[in-house]
């Protein structure tokens, strides 16, 4: 159908005109010279964005917007992630320290 000569409806219409190339791969085995080789990239009319891991590392990421040929970084190792505070936090754990009240704080995150 041509959309093009009818008024488009944002919520109705935007699936029905969006179009997706995506492929996933996936190789425990795969001889990447590496552990491990994660990437993305996404391309839109607007610019683009890609993140990869950081020699072969499944913990640290760069993640960089895409303008025409500029490269902005918006994440680079080492950052402060989930991961790292989930290893922060089981060390705690492995010390001996129990409830930690500033906990109930991360169910605001989401939100």
């Amino acid at each position: 159908m041509d959309h093009r000569n009818r008024h488009l409806h944002p919520r109705r219409d935007a699936l029905a005109l969006w179009r997706a190339v995506v492929r996933l791969a996936c190789s425990w085995n795969l001889p990447a010279g590496q552990d491990a080789g994660i990437c993305g990239r996404f391309y839109g009319t607007g610019g683009g964005a890609t993140f990869y891991n950081v020699e072969g590392s499944f913990y640290d990421f760069w993640a960089e917007r895409l303008h025409g040929a500029q490269r902005e970084v918006l994440s680079a190792p080492p950052d402060d992630w989930g991961g790292r505070a989930l290893l922060e936090w089981v060390g705690r754990l492995a010390k001996g320290t129990r409830y930690d009240p500033a906990t109930q704080q991360l169910r605001k995150l989401p939100r």
